[in-house]
């Protein structure tokens, strides 16, 4: 139903799962308790729609306009909401963390800023540099981070699920229970990062292939850095790890089932306790 126009439908409990109505004309829409998990909704426009229990789980409202939308006790947790108007949206949506949209403008602009400047190969935006910002608990579920400089930043708690951190600089950050999961960070430096109890189920923490100024592969890899991070207790079912520094890390407790760690340098890690099920660890020297 793309492109659809359903301008003031009465849609109360729909069920438009999965549906398609990227471009679609919504305004004023009931969708009183619809549900619409992993709908398209790019470039949706919802102004005045009426969302409230609607449940918008994974759905992608990129560029939508929600301006003066009602989602009191909506579910958008996973929704994916890059350049979204959320102008006058009633937002009070249920769950606990600080959503993206109720984060300091300047600091919105800045990420946006950075996501311009990631796309465009650095001819438009700026790059991310917030050395030591403290963005605990805050929700950046799918955000466009790759390169950004977030030293000993605090993120403790944060919402970073498919986030792209690709080559991003978190050396000594606080990630203490921070929710990673099927995130990139390849190539990244997480070197002393505290990521105890972290959610990093099916995360990437590969090598990246470097390219040159006009985007040729130059040959060279460069590796995740994770030198004496503590990851104990975190949640590695399924991340790849592979070639990886993992000198001094510990993983005491953590959970790598079927973690890939082959070609990484784990010299002096600690894996007291770790759940190893399934993993292809190097064999030792």
């Amino acid at each position: 139903m793309r492109d659809a126009d359903l301008r003031r439908a009465k849609l109360e409990r729909a069920d438009l799962s999965r549906a398609k109505l990227g471009g679609g004309k919504l305004s004023e829409t009931d969708l009183r308790n619809a549900i619409v998990a992993s709908a398209e909704l790019v470039k949706c426009g919802l102004s005045k729609a009426d969302l409230r229990g609607a449940d918008l789980r994974w759905a992608d409202l990129s560029e939508a306009s929600l301006a003066n939308a009602t989602l009191e006790g909506a579910l958008i947790e996973d929704a994916i909401r890059k350049g979204a108007d959320l102008t006058g949206t009633m937002f009070e949506a249920r769950g606990a963390l600080t959503r993206f949209e109720q984060i300091e403008r300047g600091l919105r602009d800045a990420i946006t800023a950075h996501g311009d400047w990631v796309r465009s190969n650095g001819r438009r935006g700026a790059r991310l540099d917030l050395p030591g910002i403290d963005l605990s608990n805050a929700d950046l579920s799918h955000m466009e981070l790759s390169g950004a400089g977030l030293r000993e930043a605090r993120l403790n708690g944060a919402k970073l699920a498919e986030a792209n951190a690709q080559l991003a600089y978190l050396s000594g950050a606080e990630l203490v229970e921070a929710d990673l999961s099927l995130a990139t960070l390849d190539g990244a430096n997480l070197s002393r990062a505290n990521l105890t109890g972290a959610k990093l189920q099916r995360t990437s923490f590969a090598p990246v292939n470097l390219r040159d100024g006009n985007g040729q592969l130059t040959g060279t890899t460069w590796p995740t850095n994770l030198a004496g991070a503590v990851l104990f207790g975190a949640d590695l079912n399924g991340a790849n790890l592979r070639g990886a520094n993992l000198m001094g890390v510990n993983f005491s407790g953590a959970d790598l089932r079927h973690a890939v760690l082959l070609d990484a340098n784990l010299r002096g890690a600690r894996l007291d306790d770790a759940n190893t099920a399934g993993a292809r660890i190097p064999d030792p020297d």
